[in-house]
């Protein structure tokens, strides 16, 4: 009668083991599906750490709670337990098992106390949680902002109303943090320096907006990538790109239409019509002017080494009278 006003004993069961005794508890899994299965040792050191463990062996289908172990001369027998149904009804055996070589458990899953906060820089065999002492290797993150305060964004992302300075968003303060988060909106980023955060669609910021060639333009303003943006900008802003428009962007021909900066060709057909002092002389230039410089400039060196021998030679001839 006692049940009646409580339900029945399986739900009342359920609820307890659920809600009352396993709340401080978490399940834990191992799965290894490399081909050997859990070996025999980790098995043993499973119990050992966390008492009865549920263990599926994927070649006898069968599944046990696997629960201790004894040694009988060389052969290890692990105690188990399991329901077997007789006459529909589900009943639960205990029995001992070997571990030998058609032993393929490849999945097992365990109910553990919560892991503690890391205590050294050795990471445990069932790992811990990162503390702000400790958050190297392949410890677990915490879950709540408190837990991560100290712990690095690298080891540990940041999450809703995280603590860390490195977790709040960029507002353009002095104080703010050398890695916070840039706004994800324009209004957000209004204050933050490009160098900061970077320029995005639509930002309000002067430094992100096209230039123009207005007087108005911010010394930071991003150059238009197509010619027809380039027109009115002048090229000490905005560098050339293929097919300007801009006269100082065009290749010198000689001509008098030629801009006084235009851009000198390369190679010495181009240069044949241009005056030595709109572009200067390259190799191979074909240009009069430019053939006589070359004329000059071998000569000077010849004279400059019949200095250099008459320098050596007059001293040296001196010593013999």
């Amino acid at each position: 009668d006692s049940y009646e006003n409580e339900g029945t004993y399986e739900e009342v069961c359920r609820k307890n083991c659920t809600e009352i005794y396993g709340q401080s508890l978490r399940i834990g899994e191992i799965e290894d599906y490399s081909g050997s299965g859990i070996s025999e040792e980790r098995l043993k050191k499973l119990i050992a750490r966390f008492g009865p463990i549920w263990a599926y062996d994927y070649r006898s289908g069968y599944r046990y709670i696997y629960y201790g172990w004894h040694t009988d001369s060389d052969t290890t027998k692990f105690l188990v337990m399991y329901r077997e149904e007789i006459s529909g009804q589900y009943e639960l055996k205990l029995d001992t098992v070997s571990y030998n070589e058609w032993t393929n458990i490849d999945l097992v899953d365990f109910f553990a106390y919560p892991l503690t906060e890391c205590t050294t820089s050795s990471i445990p065999q069932f790992s811990c949680i990162c503390s702000k002492e400790y958050f190297s290797g392949e410890c677990i993150c915490p879950t709540t902002p408190e837990g991560l305060t100290g712990v690095s964004k690298e080891k540990c992302g940041c999450i809703a109303e995280d603590l860390r300075n490195s977790c709040k968003t960029c507002t353009g303060s002095s104080s703010d943090d050398l890695e916070c988060i840039c706004p994800t909106t324009p209004e957000g980023l209004v204050g933050i320096s490009k160098d900061k955060c970077s320029c995005i669609a639509g930002d309000l910021r002067n430094s992100c907006k096209t230039c123009t060639g207005s007087s108005s333009d911010d010394l930071e303003c991003i150059c238009p990538t197509t010619p027809d943006g380039l027109i009115n900008i002048a090229t000490n802003k905005c560098s050339c790109i293929a097919d300007d428009l801009r006269l100082p962007c065009k290749t010198c021909k000689g001509s008098s239409t030629d801009d006084i900066d235009c851009i000198c060709p390369t190679t010495p057909e181009e240069l044949k019509n241009i005056q030595k002092t709109q572009c200067d002389c390259v190799p191979n230039d074909l240009r009069d002017d430019c053939k006589e410089t070359g004329k000059d400039q071998a000569e000077s060196v010849n004279i400059a080494l019949s200095l250099i021998v008459a320098t050596v030679m007059i001293p040296a001839l001196a010593l013999l009278f």
